[in-house]
């Protein structure tokens, strides 16, 4: 009888021994890999980062990352979308919407009543004001260089 209790003990020990190595195992595994997928991860969010915060080391050839020609023929449009009759702020000439219409109304001197939009405050000006603040993105940039306060239509 007391084989038969010292035998059930052994297995039950055993047992326990076996799952203790397992538990132990798993959790070492568990750790390892955790570690990893965090270190995973903060290597990916730099990456992510990396890209999202990078300018160019200069504004030279990079216009385009900031000009946007239909945020200009917006603001166009929406100076034109009155009655109201449209004049050059600078010439007090009246001005046209479309190359087609100032060649009709006006013959030879059509550029001068042709409507142009431009930056206010010029891109390679804002790209030297912000170029040295790791915090604005060049999405930042192009949307605050092509506002409705920095574009004007004369």
């Amino acid at each position: 009888m007391f084989d038969f209790l010292k035998k059930k003990k052994q297995t039950s020990t055993e047992i326990i021994t076996v799952d203790e190595e397992n538990e132990k195992h798993e959790n070492g595994a568990s750790s390892i890999g955790t570690g990893y997928a965090a270190t995973n991860s903060a290597y990916q969010a730099t990456q992510e980062a990396a890209i999202k915060y990078a300018k160019p080391d200069s504004y030279t050839g990079n216009r385009t990352l900031y000009d946007s020609p239909a945020a200009k023929v917006n603001a166009k449009k929406k100076l034109f979308s009155g009655d109201a009759e449209v004049i050059d702020p600078y010439t007090g000439d009246k001005l046209v919407l479309t190359k087609k219409e100032a060649k009709l109304l006006y013959g030879e001197d059509w550029q001068s009543h042709l409507a142009e939009s431009d930056h206010v405050k010029p891109l390679e000006k804002i790209y030297d004001d912000t170029k040295s603040n790791p915090w604005v993105t060049t999405d930042d940039v192009r949307n605050a260089a092509n506002s409705d306060d920095n574009i004007r239509v004369a």
